[in-house]
């Protein structure tokens, strides 16, 4: 985030008053898809889910699932179709219900980024 801050000095001498101007950027490569696993959407994001999907049809080569959620601050959890395979939806979306809804507001839209890992024992 930039800002700016002016500052004003006068050199007697000859009578002109000159400005400087500091601020400071920070800038880092924008990340297409914006999200690796998942999205929380708040019931009061500004843009819907089906914009959401649709913007992910168009900036990502994975598919990506709407899950709609009855609450009051979580409308839908957005889940990369291919993890839906190693995890089911509705674990996502208890997950996101327990541990992510009391950090958001309803307008928000989060990211979240899931490592699973599943541990497979038995005999063949």
């Amino acid at each position: 985030m930039a800002f700016n801050n002016s500052s004003f000095s006068s050199d007697s001498r000859s009578g002109h008053e000159t400005e400087a101007q500091f601020f400071r950027a920070r800038f880092r490569s924008y990340d297409l898809p914006p999200v690796r696993d998942a999205l929380v959407v708040g019931s009061a994001a500004p843009v819907a889910l089906d914009a959401l999907l649709q913007t992910l049809r168009l900036t990502s080569l994975e598919s990506f699932v709407g899950i709609p959620v009855n609450d009051d601050i979580v409308a839908a959890v957005i889940v990369r179709e291919s993890l839906l395979k190693r995890l089911p939806g509705d674990t996502i979306t208890r997950f996101a219900l327990a541990k992510v809804k009391p950090s958001m507001a309803a307008s928000d839209v989060l990211r979240l980024d899931l490592d699973v890992e599943i541990l497979i024992e038995g005999t063949i």
